[in-house]
């Protein structure tokens, strides 16, 4: 269904006015957390459109690359590039479409070679997780005194963590993006998710909300779902999968 898009000339602001009528849309067709979705790419896309009746492959290439960087899904980001489509009331080019797609994979596996993501999640890796922790500590220490460290202890009441396929794990890592938004540093452990993010109330709020999600998938295969939290200027190591179930036991 064709959404009206910006009025005006093509001249000026009209690009501003489109990129709030894209995010609108976007966000109307599914986006899960506007404050994630305005990348550098996005405002070049816009001018771009405003001034020409189509998008180069090569801007949207770029946005697939962001996106991809991001930690946005491949579903998430071809359902914002139909919305802005539809926003302008033109129909997607196959070429932009394939461009935006490549890239965005790309964009992963680049990624995922820099040690930095856990392919089967999506998530990022321990030692990913435990080096944003130390930078974050010995660079901002300010911003540090306002984050958590909030461990998902899965199974919690098993000896040892079973073995998850890959099907599971994969809709693991989606069910923490898809709770917590693309903000915050979340990273897979062995029989666990570690996440740190900012102590606020909506904080708060997704993390009880992932809590409840994870417990939910397959019929409750990951309960229970233990949630834990502590400052991150406590500077306390991400505990081995033994140790946590005796810190909760």
């Amino acid at each position: 269904m064709h959404r009206p898009g910006p009025e005006g000339d093509k001249d000026g602001e009209s690009w501003d006015r489109l990129v709030t009528a894209w995010r609108d849309a976007s966000v109307q067709d599914g986006w899960r957390h506007p404050a994630d979705w305005d990348l550098a790419p996005v405002t070049a896309v816009a001018r771009e459109l405003s001034g020409s009746p189509t998008l180069s492959s090569a801007l949207a290439a770029e946005l697939g690359l962001a996106r991809a960087e991001a930690g946005v899904g491949i579903q998430e980001t071809l359902q914002d590039l139909h919305s802005l489509y539809e926003t302008v009331g033109i129909a997607p080019e196959f070429d932009v479409v394939s461009a935006l797609a490549a890239a965005w994979a790309e964009g992963v596996q680049s990624v995922a070679e820099l040690g930095c993501v856990d392919i089967a999640t999506g998530l990022f890796t321990s030692a990913h997780f435990q080096h944003r922790l130390q930078e974050l500590l010995q660079d901002d220490a300010e911003q540090a005194a306002e984050m958590l460290v909030a461990r998902f202890t899965l199974q919690a009441d098993a000896p040892e963590p079973a073995r998850l396929g890959w099907a599971l794990l994969a809709e693991l890592g989606d069910c923490v993006r898809r709770t917590l938004g693309h903000g915050p540093c979340a990273a897979h452990l062995p029989g666990a998710v570690a996440v740190l993010v900012q102590d606020s109330p909506e904080s708060q709020q997704r993390l009880d909300s992932c809590r409840g999600a994870l417990e939910a998938l397959r019929d409750g295969v990951l309960r229970p779902v233990v949630l834990t939290q502590h400052r991150a200027t406590q500077n306390e190591p991400i505990p081995p999968t033994a140790e946590a179930r005796k810190k909760i036991s």
